[in-house]
């Protein structure tokens, strides 16, 4: 059986807040070492 690496990271995506101060979170998702896939949670954090 093969084993692979997975690792997800959440971050505040800065650059893109509002008036109001919200950031929109992030998240990363790595498998293995090649693969890479980021997308927005669909939430705002202050």
């Amino acid at each position: 059986m093969n084993q692979t690496n997975v690792k997800v990271s959440f971050y505040l995506k800065k650059s893109e807040s509002d008036a109001d101060g919200y950031c929109p979170v992030m998240a990363r998702l790595n498998i293995g070492k090649y693969s890479e896939s980021a997308f927005s949670m669909k939430l705002r954090m202050p």
